[in-house]
């Protein structure tokens, strides 16, 4: 689960960044709510520079927090 990952868009002035949002909705709501054994999507994320780890909250994250760092 991604409780210590949020998206990089701070900027909503350009309209492709608007999209943004709702792409984050959609990852939260239907892909991170859920466990799966064979990925950690978390990772896969931050690694492809759609999120990065925050660091107030990194200690609440299940599994490893220094694979999310490393990512």
């Amino acid at each position: 689960i991604m409780e210590s990952i949020r998206d990089g868009v701070a900027n909503t002035e350009d309209p492709v960044k608007l999209f943004a949002e709702e792409a984050k909705f959609f990852v939260e709501y239907h892909l991170l709510r859920r466990e799966h054994p064979a990925r950690n999507f978390a990772e896969a994320l931050v690694a492809q520079g759609l999120a990065k780890v925050t660091g107030w909250s990194i200690t609440h994250v299940t599994g490893s927090p220094e694979a999310l760092r490393a990512a």
